[in-house]
């Protein structure tokens, strides 16, 4: 337990003391400010969003991490509209992603395969689906991308895969879209609320997670799930 704990310690270090330094860089050595930014997103006009969306939904298949883009939409078109566009493409992404992949994988026969963990998984998505996913999808156990590879694959109804997916993340496209957005502000109430809600999070997350970690293997479902190799 203790070693769990030390290791989300770091990692949440190592991801704060990260995000500063973006920051400070975007801030006092790049020298962009928000007017700058405004004005280039003003004279792009409609095609900005669209384009922002095109990206999220073929973003899985070029292996680009979902915050990347994320804090890249907050960043160009602030807080609110850019948290909007997250969720956006964020779902839309997960969906189109879902649907290609049942329909090129088909469901996956674990019958003939010694893998526990997927079995778990598996039992656990038939008795407690849309619950089960919405908490996968609320803490970052697994993947963003992996979960919708397993969802499309371990035969998930796809409106609960849907709901779950669209509930779960809210709050990832809000903080993310908070955060891509205070890169040029630097305002210190802002850094302080990102700051709070950020360990606040965190916080409920390593609570959760170790309330999953005591049913799976998460390392060895990882292990399990790469042997697989879905095609994408």
């Amino acid at each position: 337990m203790k070693a769990k704990l030390k290791h989300y310690a770091l990692r949440l270090t190592i991801t704060v003391g990260a995000a500063i330094l973006l920051l400070m860089l975007s801030r006092f050595y790049l020298h962009l400010n928000p007017e700058d930014v405004k004005g280039w997103m003003e004279s792009i006009g409609f095609f900005g969003p669209v384009v922002l969306l095109l990206l999220f939904v073929i973003r899985p298949y070029l292996l680009i991490p979902l915050p990347v883009i994320a804090v890249a939409a907050g960043f160009l078109f602030g807080h609110w509209l850019g948290a909007v566009l997250i969720f956006l493409g964020a779902v839309l992404g997960a969906t189109v992603s879902f649907f290609t992949k049942r329909r090129k994988a088909g469901d996956l026969d674990l019958g003939d395969k010694n893998m526990e963990e997927l079995d778990k998984i598996k039992e656990e998505l038939e008795d407690h689906g849309f619950k089960f996913l919405l908490m996968l999808r609320l803490i970052p156990v697994l993947h963003y991308d992996l979960l919708t590879s397993l969802s499309a694959r371990l035969d998930v109804g796809w409106r609960q895969y849907l709901g779950a997916t669209v509930i779960g993340t809210i709050p990832r496209a809000v903080l993310l879209g908070f955060f891509g957005s205070s890169i040029l502000s630097f305002e210190p109430l802002k850094m302080i609320i990102l700051g709070v809600v950020a360990v606040v999070i965190a916080v409920l997350g390593f609570v959760l997670k170790q309330n999953v970690e005591n049913k799976f293997d998460t390392e060895e479902l990882k292990e399990e799930t790469k042997q697989l190799q879905p095609p994408v």
